[in-house]
């Protein structure tokens, strides 16, 4: 099974054995925490594990697809966002349509946000342009005052990324795809012992 696919698999049973729903497109804080596939030790590990790296700028947040039914419902997030540069991986799109549920911890994404997204591919049949975040470690936005603010700063090396500016992060990120594109840095295995 490839890779997106397992990934999306996984994300969608954690979040559906959940005995709590939220609706994200609401803004209301989501208490449902999805079990997290991938926790990184490392810029560069987050890096070769994403499909796709872009900076980009939230154009709209919508109510998007539900799974399940009656009081199981789930409802996740649709966020369109503009890519305003690529720093690894390949999209042929101006825009990429994010899925949210759960990683965000109780900070959706809003119309305007901008800053470095990691995302990985969902497989599932809503085309090539659907994306999640990879983890809660995958959202880096701008405050406006030149620093960054991540959606998960428990690890070191995300409390010193939130200490950079945007450009600084996107040298970093090239410096690490470069590393990945060499052959020296290699994708993180599933942690499925994770929460």
């Amino acid at each position: 099974m490839e890779r997106a696919t397992w990934f999306a698999a996984i994300l969608l049973l954690a979040v559906a054995s959940s005995c709590t729903t939220s609706h994200p497109s609401t803004n209301e804080s989501s208490s449902v925490i999805p079990m997290q596939l991938f926790y990184f030790s490392s810029l560069p590990e987050m890096v070769a594990t994403s499909d796709l790296v872009i900076e980009g700028t939230v154009k709209s947040v919508e109510p998007g697809r539900v799974v399940g039914e009656g009081d199981a419902a789930i409802q996740f997030g649709q966020v369109t966002l503009s890519v305003n540069r690529v720093l690894f991986g390949k999209t042929e799109f101006s825009s990429v349509v994010l899925e949210e549920f759960g990683l965000e911890s109780g900070h959706p994404s809003q119309v305007g946000d901008h800053g470095v997204y990691f995302l990985t591919q969902k497989n599932d049949g809503q085309g090539p342009q659907f994306f999640r975040i990879v983890n809660s470690q995958g959202r880096f936005l701008d405050d406006g005052d030149s620093k960054l603010i991540a959606i998960d700063d428990q690890s070191v090396w995300v409390k010193l990324i939130e200490g950079m500016s945007l450009s600084e992060l996107q040298a970093e990120v090239d410096v690490a795809a470069t590393a990945v594109r060499q052959g020296r840095v290699e994708p993180a295995k599933p942690n499925f012992g994770q929460g």
